[in-house]
């Protein structure tokens, strides 16, 4: 309990007391300010990483790089933190950073950049900076093909808001002494769908990049494996042939063994976010008491199939949201109805969404929210499902 303040006072002397008192206190708000000091020093320093990681990734994706591209990053780099630094400076970070993002896609890129796209003022930046860019070009007669593509993937995976957006071209408007309306015009028409849309069937080549990518990626064997593209050369192919494509994998001796020993990695995998991975993801086996609040909820149907993996995203451990995956089909709950049952055969699209609000696993075109997982939960689980989705197809009853 202590011998209490006024004992304290009293057994060495009411002077030396607050002179000691005094001493600890500014000791105490020293240390606070210096590991603030510190804080805010290293949250400025991943901050400044990861700008330049967006910068040269969006400048130079499809692109490719040279002595002018690294030039416009160090310009624009100089701008977004109003401190002037040379390419000479800054030329080796450059290079470093270009042969991290070189053989990324976008959805892969945008798991590792959570200090720039929470950080909204550092999202317009980018967008802005790539504007007046595409300007810079439009005057030299340099545009390419992937200038308009990188501006609409920016707005596309950083989910740039109507009035962030306005916002930018307002800027825009202000540093080139152009009207704001025809600068909003010229933009949006030119990252619209349709011109987009357009881009991409006249330079295929700027998905190959991404398609080759995931080829490359023995995690992400099921997302984005198998385009509509290849599925219309042979309209004789039998379904089941183009699934198998999809799903090709080793042939596991003890699937159950293997799918246990993933399990665990991505525990390890969500980092910090591993205590709620773990009361919230779930081996069927391990926990079959949330496998029958499932089948009660939302996946009756799954009678007769051998349950693996049960997702709940619900705070009270109802299993009304998340899903239940089986050895043939996924069933998702919402609400405590199902939302979708998607046979294992027929995934061919697993990704991670990341909104402002809400984070969730895209199947296919089924989207579940993953509200108790947070952002790196989320991940580790999405990479869990591409792993164990071709073993748990191996499972008999």
């Amino acid at each position: 309990m202590g011998i209490g303040f006024d004992a304290f006072k009293a057994n060495i002397g009411w002077s030396l007391a607050d002179s000691l008192l005094g001493a600890i206190s500014d000791a105490i708000e020293d240390k606070n300010a210096e590991q603030k000091a510190r804080s805010l020093a290293e949250n400025t320093e991943q901050n400044k990483q990861d700008m330049l990681k967006a910068l040269v990734f969006f400048i130079t994706h499809n692109i490719g790089i040279n002595r002018t591209i690294k030039k416009a990053i160090a310009d624009l780099f100089s701008e977004a933190y109003q401190e002037r630094i040379s390419l000479f400076s800054i030329e080796d970070k450059i290079n470093s950073v270009y042969e991290m993002v070189i053989n990324k896609s976008p959805a892969d890129f945008f798991t590792e950049i959570e200090s720039i796209y929470f950080d909204r003022d550092n999202v317009k930046a980018i967008y802005l900076y790539l504007c007046l860019l595409y300007i810079q070009f439009d005057s030299e007669q340099e545009i390419l093909p992937a200038h308009p593509h990188n501006l609409y993937l920016i707005k596309k995976y950083f989910r740039l808001t109507h009035e962030e957006l306005a916002e930018c071209y307002g800027l825009i408007g202000k540093i080139s002494d152009q009207d704001i309306d025809d600068i909003a015009d010229t933009f949006e028409e030119l990252t619209s769908e349709e011109k987009i849309s357009e881009i991409e069937n006249k330079y295929p080549s700027l998905l190959d990049a991404e398609e080759e990518s995931y080829k490359n990626d023995k995690n992400n064997s099921i997302h984005n494996s198998t385009k509509q593209e290849k599925i219309e050369e042979d309209e004789s192919e039998d379904e089941s042939e183009i699934y198998e494509s999809v799903f090709e994998s080793t042939t596991f001796e003890n699937p159950i063994e293997e799918i246990k020993n993933l399990y665990n990695k991505a525990i390890y995998e969500a980092g910090d976010n591993s205590s709620d991975f773990g009361k919230h993801v779930f081996l069927a086996d391990s926990n079959p008491e949330f496998v029958m609040n499932a089948v009660r909820t939302y996946a009756k149907d799954c009678v007769g199939e051998e349950a693996i993996l049960v997702f709940d995203d619900t705070f009270t451990k109802s299993c009304k949201d998340g899903f239940l995956l089986t050895n043939k089909n996924i069933f998702i709950g919402l609400g405590g109805k199902i939302k979708a049952k998607l046979p294992l055969c027929e995934i061919n699209f697993i990704d991670v969404s990341f909104k402002t609000f809400a984070t969730s696993i895209k199947i296919n075109t089924t989207e579940i929210f993953s509200e108790q997982i947070l952002k790196k939960g989320t991940i580790a689980l999405a990479n869990l499902l591409k792993e164990i989705i071709p073993i748990a197809m191996q499972i008999k009853n």
